[in-house]
């Protein structure tokens, strides 16, 4: 085994990728493996390639089993988000670096690998899961608490295994993946728009693991514990943040994605909100019925070939997707991207052709028929996507950048237009029209994009530029509201701590995790080939084939109790598949 440096990290990085590193990338490896720690947040923009945290840690960690100094780098990494869109993306890119890894022969790589089973031993040098949608009998996910892992799990997932209570886990093993989710671990929280409680959550967990303060001072350090979010929300907040400095812009690809133009015009919905959408998105695609201008025809680079809509409902998202198909037919591909989506229909999905034409790529043919995928909130951290026009209901200006950093991703194109919708100015339409999820943030954010005097340009450089001559007061109410999470109490953890038999009262894990308000939500599942009437056969054909996590999905209680009423009308649930899907 041919001992790592410090500057091995970029001659790794492009054996894995095929390109080198960003500056940043190379910067942040070095601080984390000098011993200086993980920054508590990464503020880095849209494009700037933040996955590749995953690659330093794994890194950092085959590094560690050549020095004679105690091991800093934590054997688990977890990458939490509440988007699955970015939970199968950080999983791929995981995925490919696990068999990099293992089919190594020589070369830096199989000096990674090498360091790696140091601590692996016999077993494959890097293992990688995804933990989703949580249903009881899961097969176990870590074999060896010694297995070097990259773990990709959701708030709901990672959360509760924290505090003793893992969804979907059986009681007897309740304190084992606590054990190994708490303890040698690197939590990094990857654009927590919804769920900024279980920040708060975790960060009072990580005190506790420090030399000072934090109600596990007392007790000795066991193993390397660390966490970092990775959300420019977040950094506000945060007192040692990474940033991007003017060395990191002189690199030309780095720069010319976040300088590319992207010009917003904002349109007020009047009338039928599915129209206005659909009305954009084909004026966008050039669907509009009319022909191709003589401009397009000049400069075929900037012809749209790709186009998404981004809403803030399922209903809205499905309601538009169907629009789209009836009135397009065959001249455009439509996809429909949300959450609420069973994990076997995304996959099938995300493995298909027209999926495979929207992902970022320095030189990509365009599809067959333009493409318009249409999207809730899922699209803001699908960390590979990158589309040629962009329609968006309004949302905090948080989340409006998310969904503009998958415009024109690699900035080739330069110049690129974009749309805004938002919602009629009547007071009484905006539960319907921007949605509660948001709170008061869209509208704000409204108002303020009908007071600047010329067209917008959302691209990043210039967003910050405008940004810049605003108060903090103004910036702070144009994001999403942050809901604290409970204070979490010593007596908590020594209640979650006790798990045969757990206590009576122990406090709720989703508070933790999402705030007070959270709403209980539950997976269901459904089959075409289960006849209720005939309960006997049901049963049984339930037996020979269990439900599983691939065809779960999670939803609001409530808004499962009003669909079983059938009031799906004002139940946003998208529980019955989309067209065309089984």
């Amino acid at each position: 085994m041919m001992a790592l440096r410090m500057t091995d990290f970029a001659a790794y990085f492009e054996a894995v990728h095929g390109c080198a590193p960003f500056a940043w990338q190379c910067r942040l490896a070095e601080r984390v493996i000098a011993g200086q720690g993980w920054p508590e947040a990464l503020d880095l923009p849209g494009g700037c390639g933040k996955t590749a945290v995953l690659d330093i840690a794994i890194f950092h960690l085959a590094w560690s089993a050549g020095t004679a100094k105690a091991r800093q780098a934590p054997l688990r990494i977890l990458v939490v988000t509440d988007r699955y869109a970015q939970l199968d993306d950080t999983f791929e890119r995981a995925s490919a670096i696990a068999r990099a890894l293992a089919s190594a022969e020589d070369g830096i790589l199989a000096s990674v690998a090498a360091g790696l089973r140091c601590y692996a031993g016999e077993a494959a040098p890097l293992r990688v899961v995804k933990l989703h949608a949580g249903m009881p009998g899961e097969p176990d996910w870590a074999p060896s608490p010694s297995q070097p892992m990259v773990v990709i799990a959701t708030v709901e997932q990672a959360g509760s295994r924290l505090m003793f209570r893992g969804y979907g886990v059986a009681p007897y093993l309740w304190p084992i993946h606590a054990g190994l989710v708490g303890a040698d671990a690197l939590w990094l929280l990857d654009e927590l728009h919804c769920s900024a409680p279980f920040e708060e959550t975790l960060a009072a967990i990580a005190s506790g693991h420090g030399e000072a303060g934090g109600f596990l001072a007392e007790r000795p350090r066991r193993a390397p514990f660390a966490m970092m979010t990775m959300s420019s929300a977040s950094a506000a907040a945060r007192a040692m943040v990474f940033r991007l400095t003017a060395e990191d812009l002189e690199d030309r690809d780095l720069q010319r994605r976040l300088s590319a133009r992207k010009r917003v015009r904002v349109e007020t919905i009047d009338g039928d909100p599915v129209t206005a959408f659909v009305r954009a998105a084909r004026r966008l695609a050039d669907l509009a019925g009319r022909a191709i201008s003589t401009r397009r025809r000049r400069r075929t680079s900037l012809t749209v070939h790709r186009t998404a809509v981004v809403v803030n409902g399922c209903a809205l998202a499905r309601a538009i997707a169907d629009r789209l198909e009836d009135e397009l037919g065959e001249r455009a591909d439509v996809l429909l991207l949300t959450g609420r989506q069973r994990p076997a229909v995304q996959a099938r999905r995300r493995d298909a052709t027209l999926f495979g034409h929207l992902r970022s790529a320095p030189q990509r043919q365009p599809p067959p028929r333009p493409i318009i995928v249409v999207s809730t909130q899922a699209l803001e951290a699908s960390a590979d996507l990158d589309v040629d026009a962009l329609v968006s209901e309004v949302a905090p200006l948080d989340s409006l950048r998310q969904r503009f950093a998958r415009l024109d991703r690699l900035g080739l194109r330069g110049d690129s237009e974009a749309v805004i919708v938002l919602p009629p100015k009547a007071a009484d339409s905006a539960a319907t029209a921007v949605g509660s999820i948001y709170g008061a943030a869209p509208w704000r954010v409204a108002n303020w994009l009908l007071s600047q005097k010329g067209a917008v340009d959302f691209g990043e450089l210039a967003l910050q530029r405008r940004l810049a001559g605003m108060s903090a007061a103004l910036r702070a109410d144009l994001l999403t509201a942050r809901v604290g999470a409970p204070v979490l109490l010593p007596v908590y953890a020594d209640l979650w701590a006790t798990t045969s038999p757990p206590p009576e009262a122990t406090p709720q894990p989703a508070l933790f995790l999402h705030g007070p308000d959270t709403a209980a939500e539950v997976s269901v599942v459904w089959r075409g080939d289960v006849d209720l009437s005939n309960e006997r056969f049901s049963a049984r054909l339930l037996q020979l084939c269990p439900p599983s996590a691939l065809e779960a999905v999670s939803l609001p209680l409530v808004a499962v109790h009003r669909w079983l009423a059938g009031r799906a009308q004002d139940a946003d649930v998208s529980a019955v598949p989309h067209r065309g899907l089984p």
